[in-house]
């Protein structure tokens, strides 16, 4: 149609009052819109929308037909999800497909710059080098030994159709670490050659973590399409509609608020009224926010729990086995106090079937958000004396242990924590 008007148009059987040229109503027929008949106002519309259909003639949706995507991707993905082994994405020869997975690089003098891309996933899990999930990009280099990934590339651009969302991992944000987050790392090939580049981004922030495994989560086994930049080459298109048909506008998630908790105005042991009253007796005692184990009866809150924030978390799954409990001596010389944390499976965003290793996270940020003394207190894994790892709850428990004397910062903060609300910030990553 963008040639030119049609000479004749089909009339479908729906337009009843319409004669076809058998001079007969309510059948297909043929309408003339050459010479003076191309004025009738079917024939009008008609030209009117081959006059103005766009170059390359591309269709609306509906009525129309579906659009067809703009551009053309570098490659198509299958995206495979192994659940058990934490892995998403493609691995050539392994899991996911890849169509192509050769690609050429216009840095390199063919034979050299045939690349085969060996894998695009995402591991979903505490890695070795980095304790933090790592997406991965390697590409074998026939005949040549892997370079620095910006020598040759400017980025890999991610988009999932089924749900609009976009993912760029670009090179300048590599690190320098060739066996963590790292520029680049050698991988020997089948024939034993070290010609693959393995290259390795980490999520810097809480927020990017969230938003990264959220990404990944979603691609299990959707087309995905990849589109790869190269040094010194053209700048290619990263906005979903052009390699995309009608999807949708993605919202990426947010870190919900803080976990909160609250001593309650009930204690464990020790006179009533918590530390203040235990001072003032030259006493001992505990209070508790949670549950101290099966069968055991709650005192305090922790909200929400069981809690699962991603990056900003207690990682708090089993409901029974998840407390906050602070224990104080006044009658000791100097006076010794104790923080106990105890979560079911660990400080941090490990999936819920793993424990964490020794480092389950960077720092823990309190703050009293209620109560006429509000105040913060920052303590990172440094400043607690054990950490304490196993294989059944709780995972991970962590204890802090003081011994100061009155008025001192860790002392003062928990006495005004007592019977009010306290906010919980997790950073779990390295500062």
């Amino acid at each position: 149609m963008s040639g030119g008007v049609p000479k004749r148009v089909l009339i479908s059987k729906t337009q009843s009052n319409t004669p076809s040229k058998a001079g007969r109503w309510g059948k297909p027929g043929i309408i003339l819109c050459n010479g003076a008949r191309s004025r009738r106002a079917m024939c009008n519309s008609i030209q009117t929308r081959a006059k103005y259909c766009p170059t390359p003639c591309k269709p609306k949706s509906g009525s129309d037909g579906p659009a067809g995507p703009a551009l053309t991707p570098t490659a198509t993905m299958t995206s495979a999800l192994l659940a058990g082994d934490n892995l998403i994405g493609f691995s050539n020869g392994n899991y996911g497909a890849l169509v192509p997975n050769n690609i050429v690089s216009p840095n390199f003098t063919p034979p050299a710059g045939n690349l085969t891309i060996e894998s695009i996933k995402y591991i979903d899990t505490a890695d070795v080098a980095n304790g933090r999930p790592v997406f991965t990009l390697e590409i074998k280099y026939p005949d040549l030994a892997p370079i620095g990934v910006s020598s040759d590339i400017t980025s890999i651009t991610v988009i999932n159709c089924d749900n609009g969302s976009v993912m760029t991992y670009n090179t300048n944000d590599l690190g320098s670490n060739p066996g963590g987050d790292g520029d680049y790392q050698t991988v020997p090939s089948t024939g034993g050659e070290n010609d693959t580049a393995q290259w390795n981004w980490v999520s810097s922030t809480s927020t990017e973590l969230l938003q990264e495994q959220a990404f990944w989560r979603a691609t299990g086994g959707k087309s995905i399409k990849i589109i790869i930049e190269f040094t010194g080459g053209p700048t290619l298109s990263k906005t979903v509609s052009d390699y995309c048909v009608n999807a949708p506008t993605y919202t990426p998630p947010t870190l919900a608020g803080p976990i909160t908790f609250d001593f309650g105005n009930d204690v464990v042991s020790g006179p009533a009224g918590g530390p203040a009253a235990a001072q003032a007796a030259s006493s001992s005692g505990e209070i508790m926010a949670g549950n101290p184990g099966p069968g055991g009866a709650p005192i305090g809150t922790i909200s929400p729990l069981p809690a699962s924030l991603p990056g900003n978390e207690l990682r708090q799954i089993d409901a029974n086995s998840n407390n906050i409990r602070y224990t104080y001596d006044y009658s000791a010389t100097p006076p010794n106090f104790n923080l106990y944390i105890t979560a079911s499976n660990g400080l941090g965003p490990t999936p819920a079937s793993q424990i964490f290793g020794p480092s389950p996270f960077s720092s823990i940020k309190f703050t009293i958000t209620t109560g006429s003394n509000p105040g913060t207190l920052t303590l990172s894994i440094n400043d607690f004396d054990t950490v304490i790892p196993s294989d059944g709850p709780p995972y991970v428990s962590v204890i802090k242990q003081v011994s100061e004397e009155v008025g001192g910062e860790f002392e003062t903060f928990w006495k005004n924590a007592y019977e009010q609300t306290v906010s919980i910030e997790v950073t779990v990553l390295p500062p």
